[in-house]
């Protein structure tokens, strides 16, 4: 943890936004050391630089805005930039949203390790935890345990009154086996929420394959039907189906190993790396950008 890294040469990725529903394309530079995590606009040369003072919305996703540039769903490239240690890469942005791909962080990790990390000089910025703290999130409910460690733990807990999703858990240490356990894990949704995100005029890029749509008790016959429509689905969706859209989970527990993916790349809003043991009670975006911004004004220290 002693050198910067950044790429060793650019790599593009285009498709749709999850929300706004258009194809944008982002190309990922190899940056100068110092100059951190930094979002430009292709056309007006405006510039955001990764801070949490910068996020504008956490809902369904981490939004961020300055001078009327704003990108939207960043946490799946941070995550993956936050594992492989990329403390400096210009990320080029035509369009306001980061693609969805998938709907998980596998396709930006495996494309940075494809074209390789370059270390280069200079320190990297580490926010250590060097004691024990709770934080707890009186808007959400997420509580956030946070002890001292030698390594980067992270530990998540996510709590679904229906069954289908119920409780379930995921777990990562210094970034281990996060190519095969969490960077597949896709994003997901109760069948339920949906019309009401659309509603919201959220989630227009939504296909049935870049998300999970999960059968829940609440979701009538007639609003499955609807949304079989409206997401293109043509096979017949039974009885005993857990999912909507009809395709296979990853893991039994994919739902938990995606929040983790989210809390990874949310933390990563700090531009810092972080050392020490979080464990995570029903996390989310919201409560995610919290933490963050609680741990740069507890933890004021560096490596």
């Amino acid at each position: 943890m002693s050198e910067r890294n950044t790429i060793e040469k650019e790599v593009s990725f285009e498709g749709i936004g999850l929300h706004t529903g258009t194809i944008g394309k982002i190309t990922c530079k190899p940056a100068i050391s110092g100059n951190g995590i930094r979002f430009l606009q292709a056309e007006n040369k405006k510039i955001i630089h990764l801070k949490t003072e910068n996020v504008v919305s956490t809902n369904r996703g981490t939004c961020i805005c300055k001078d009327e540039f704003e990108v939207h769903t960043i946490e799946h490239l941070l995550s993956a930039l936050s594992i492989l240690k990329i403390d400096d890469v210009d990320i080029i942005i035509d369009g306001k949203e980061i693609p969805i791909l998938d709907g998980s962080a596998l396709p930006f990790f495996q494309a940075f390790n494809k074209v390789g990390i370059k270390v280069q000089s200079g320190e990297p910025d580490i926010i250590t935890i060097d004691r024990n703290e709770k934080f707890v999130d009186p808007e959400t409910g997420a509580e956030f345990l946070l002890s001292p460690s030698n390594n980067c733990e992270l530990k998540s807990t996510i709590v679904y009154e229906d069954p289908i999703i119920g409780t379930q858990k995921a777990e990562i240490v210094n970034g281990e086996n996060y190519e095969s356990d969490i960077a597949p894990a896709r994003t997901f949704v109760l069948g339920s929420e949906l019309e009401k995100l659309l509603a919201y005029d959220l989630i227009k890029g939504g296909r049935i394959d870049n998300a999970l749509v999960f059968r829940d008790k609440a979701i009538t016959d007639e609003k499955i039907e609807f949304l079989r429509k409206k997401l293109n689905i043509n096979e017949v969706i039974t009885e005993d189906s857990i999912l909507i859209n009809n395709t296979d989970l990853r893991f039994a527990n994919e739902p938990a190993r995606h929040k983790l993916l989210d809390l990874i790349g949310d933390l990563y809003l700090t531009g810092k790396r972080i050392k020490g043991k979080i464990i995570a009670i029903k996390p989310g975006h919201t409560s995610n950008l919290k933490l963050a911004r609680f741990i740069e004004s507890t933890f004021n220290n560096k490596e």
